[in-house]
């Protein structure tokens, strides 16, 4: 299973304590994000997702020195199929 989200992208520090200390910086831009992942099923209504791996690629200036603009997610977890099976 391969997906593709289009969509905006926003980058910012936060913290709680962040005007005690810091500055704030922010950017926006234009993302696209690539992947695919394998789900082995239990029964209709649930899977487990083996493994998923998206690759992610956005239009970002850098931010305070630190390039965002490419990144690698990796995940597992359960899959709760809703609607009709």
């Amino acid at each position: 299973m391969f997906s593709e989200i289009l969509g905006l992208a926003a980058v910012t520090n936060k913290s709680k304590y962040r005007d005690l200390y810091t500055q704030h910086w922010e950017t926006t831009g234009f993302t696209v994000a690539m992947g695919g992942g394998l789900d082995v099923a239990l029964n209709h209504a649930i899977a487990v997702r083996v493994a998923e791996i998206d690759y992610s690629r956005s239009r970002l200036e850098a931010l305070n020195g630190r390039d965002y603009s490419q990144g690698l997610r990796i995940g597992a977890g359960v899959v709760l199929k809703l609607g009709t099976w």
